[in-house]
């Protein structure tokens, strides 16, 4: 695998990937909403919204994560002049699942800051502040990103549990330690839905049977210059948008986005020798 032309891949997809984070799906409430910072009853409990007003409001759904038996939701909303992203029960929005993408994980590492990190509850200044800073230095998961900010998961000592806050990436000086943080850096994004099919002008494509999380499989179908080689070819994931593969006939790594697919491939066997772009038909 030529390392070089992958380093310079990801260094140029960094710079060119989408900055705006999927838009999320409306709903109404068929309650207040108790929240938390992150999907369970283990996050630190961040207080009760809506409680006069929930017949009336609309909120923006992000992204599901499961808990056990129980979904919990990702949702925007706006109380007293402050915005607001937290977690709650599904059973307190009124939303179809089906609509709603569920969560990734973008990275894990090590955050070693110059002192203690301001929190928001979204991404941005425009959001709401964490009653506490994020501290300077912490082990952490990354479940978003979005405008220069990151969604960072951590165990906070004082408190004794788990909490997720936004940080600005900058501050954020993360040692990455699993995970692409090129992608990670840049945006969200949400599986790609099965049936997407990426194509170029010189007959080749592929079609994403099965989009699998960070750790698992994406299958996908190759096509070279109009002749299908791979029907189902299990790409390992090791990030949200980044994966590699092997095969008797040789090996590549795959950057996956919205609307374009890079392959960087040596497949000699096949005449495959450099990098295809592909792009969402």
């Amino acid at each position: 695998m030529k390392k070089m032309i992958a380093l310079l891949l990801i260094l140029l997809l960094a710079a060119s990937a989408f900055q705006a984070a999927a838009e999320g799906v409306s709903a109404t409430l068929n309650q207040k909403i108790a929240t938390r910072s992150g999907p369970s009853l283990e996050y630190d409990s961040t207080g009760t919204h809506l409680a006069e007003t929930w017949q009336t409001e609309q909120v923006t759904v992000f992204s599901k994560a499961r808990d056990d038996d129980t979904w919990w939701l990702l949702v925007e909303f706006s109380e007293d002049g402050q915005r607001y992203r937290l977690y709650t029960g599904a059973k307190r929005v009124n939303v179809d699942l089906d609509d709603v993408p569920e969560e990734m994980l973008l990275g894990e590492g090590e955050m070693t800051a110059a002192g203690e990190v301001p929190g928001h509850y979204g991404p941005s200044q425009e959001y709401a502040e964490t009653e506490n800073d994020v501290p300077w230095c912490a082990e952490v998961t990354v479940w978003g990103a979005e405008d220069g900010y990151l969604l960072v998961e951590f165990y906070d000592e004082d408190m004794q549990n788990p909490r997720r806050a936004w940080v600005y990436a900058e501050l954020a000086d993360i040692t990455w330690t699993d995970s692409a943080p090129g992608g990670a850096m840049t945006f969200n994004r949400a599986a790609i839905p099965a049936g997407t099919v990426f194509a170029d002008e010189e007959g080749n494509s592929c079609t994403v049977a099965e989009y699998g999380p960070v750790g698992g499989s994406t299958v996908l179908s190759l096509t070279v210059r109009g002749k299908l080689i791979y029907p189902d070819l299990a790409v390992r994931m090791d990030s949200s948008d980044h994966g590699s593969f092997a095969t008797p006939e040789g090996d590549g790594e795959i950057w996956f986005y919205d609307d374009q697919i890079m392959i960087d491939a040596y497949l000699p066997d096949f005449g495959v020798a450099d990098t295809m772009e592909l792009y969402a038909e």
